[in-house]
């Protein structure tokens, strides 16, 4: 069994979408499937100056890395711009490829699948496998990117149709992804296999030590901690203002990563070098506020645990179109989760369902100030938050477990 994998990110890129793909193609390897990657070159790597080769072995893994025009993600017209040149090589580079399986081909970007329909025309016979971790142009229009009937929306909606009905087996990351996917009525629910992300307990677990990686922030605040993409579609700027409604309660709001919000997130919290002329004096006195880049992986266990209550929101209107899969990695150290995230989603579901945490909807700033208070004042309940984190990931989203759904998919 021959299987390419293809996906703009990959190892060593620090996007959350590589790291997720290193492991299903190590698992692979691990189950005797033979695993080529076609990719992108990093994109979001933290480590000045790193290069990698346009080929190599790596694990077992066969990984070619394309060079493609890169524009800022910012600008529409800069995002298609790079579509279209990633998604233009990786044709290129398929093409070369004789003989193989099945081909995985990931929805961001979300035109890249359609070269899996132009292979089924052409009468390949292989498996076609759709992952999906957006769903486009869902994603945009309930962001207010792109109106219903833009016509970018129409043909983004004919894109994603067209994979759906080609493809061989779809994957969803919860149900409320395969409820959102079977509306579009082109996917039979058969075909549409629900198969979560996860986390890999021998890299992240509870540490035996407390320690603080985050210097700056006194050692005696309760930290509660959002790590990952700081992006449009989580609602953070309600943390800065739970934040400043929680100065007084000996806590921080930590925030490690990047994305398109972190520089509106700094200028709320008078962080930045910025002016601050449009915003109100109180604005830049948040003293309980940190923002720290991506870590090296190597020491996000380290990071997790350094938090004592650990955030995963999701805006309004996004459940079922994206998925916080951060919420595993929590998990994984058995950590207490606080969400601003619906019980519509299949997130905020598991936090009421399965104890991890507390919850409060989208944009319900008081609510979640509530639930702050909850957490950062009781010791007793964090300990049993987080022991139910620990004991239902290791039921439910350990690595092997759910790596073992995409060999089953294969076999």
């Amino acid at each position: 069994m021959q299987i390419i994998i293809v996906s703009q990110y990959f190892y060593p890129d620090r996007a959350s979408t590589g790291q997720v793909l290193m492991e299903v193609a190590e698992d692979l390897v691990s189950a005797g499937i033979g695993v080529k990657v076609i990719t992108g070159l990093p994109n979001y790597s933290t480590e000045s100056g790193e290069k990698v080769p346009l080929e190599e072995e790596y694990k077992g893994i066969g990984i070619r890395r394309l060079n493609y025009i890169r524009r800022s993600k910012d600008r529409k017209t800069g995002r298609i711009i790079s579509y279209i040149s990633f998604v233009r090589n990786v044709w290129k580079a398929i093409k070369k490829e004789e003989e193989y399986d099945a081909v995985l081909f990931v929805s961001n970007p979300p035109i890249v699948p359609l070269i899996g329909v132009r292979l089924k025309k052409r009468k390949k016979k292989f498996k076609f496998l759709y992952l999906v971790h957006d769903i486009y142009p869902d994603i945009a229009v309930e962001l207010g990117v792109v109106g219903k009937w833009n016509p970018m929306t129409i043909v983004s909606n004919r894109i994603t149709n067209r994979a759906l009905a080609w493809a061989d087996s779809v994957i969803a990351l919860g149900d409320d992804m395969k409820k959102k996917l079977l509306e579009k009525k082109t996917a039979s629910d058969e075909r549409i296999n629900v198969i979560p992300n996860w986390a890999d307990p021998e890299k992240l677990y509870p540490s035996e030590v407390k320690e603080n990686v985050f210097r700056d922030v006194p050692e005696d605040h309760i930290k509660l901690l959002y790590t990952g993409n700081i992006g449009l579609y989580y609602n953070l700027e309600y943390l800065i203002q739970a934040a400043r409604e929680l100065q007084d309660e000996n806590c921080s709001f930590i925030f490690v990563g990047e994305g398109g919000m972190k520089q509106r997130l700094l200028e709320l919290a008078g962080k930045s070098g910025s002016s601050h002329s449009q915003l109100d004096t109180r604005r830049s006195l948040l003293d309980n506020v940190y923002f720290y880049p991506y870590f090296p992986i190597e020491d996000y266990n380290r990071v997790l645990n350094s938090g004592d209550i650990l955030i995963v929101t999701l805006k309004e209107g996004i459940e079922g179109i994206s998925v916080p899969s951060k919420l595993y990695s929590y998990m994984a150290v058995g950590k207490p989760v606080l969400g601003m995230i619906s019980d519509r989603s299949d997130v905020g579901l598991e936090i009421e369902r399965s104890g991890l945490g507390l919850r409060a909807d989208p944009g319900d700033l008081g609510d979640f100030v509530e639930k702050a208070k909850i957490l950062i004042h009781n010791e007793a309940k964090r300990k049993e938050y987080g022991t139910n984190c620990l004991r239902v990931f290791k039921e439910k989203y350990a690595r092997k477990i759910v790596t073992r759904k995409f060999i089953d998919l294969l076999q």
